[in-house]
């Protein structure tokens, strides 16, 4: 399998990971809604629910990374 085939896996599967780990904390854990979560009090607003989504994402890419070989991050130096 090429490596951007396996890198658009992914993008794919972290962001799904990511926003189902963002919905299951505000409608589970904090008890609120999307809508409710969604922009914050702030002038002007900052989109939490996106924001919470994608930073999640992030970090299930980082883990998957080094699963899934797609060498994102590079491979370690053997040197040190």
């Amino acid at each position: 399998m090429s490596i951007w085939i396996r890198r658009l896996v992914l993008a794919v599967i972290s962001l799904v990971l990511g926003y189902a780990l963002t919905i299951f904390v505000v409608q589970i854990l904090l008890q609120t809604t999307i809508p409710e979560y969604m922009w914050g009090p702030e002038h002007p607003p900052l989109p939490y629910f996106f924001l919470t989504g994608l930073f999640s994402a992030f970090f299930f890419a980082l883990i998957l990374d080094k699963f899934m070989q797609t060498e994102l991050l590079g491979k370690p130096d053997k040197d040190r």
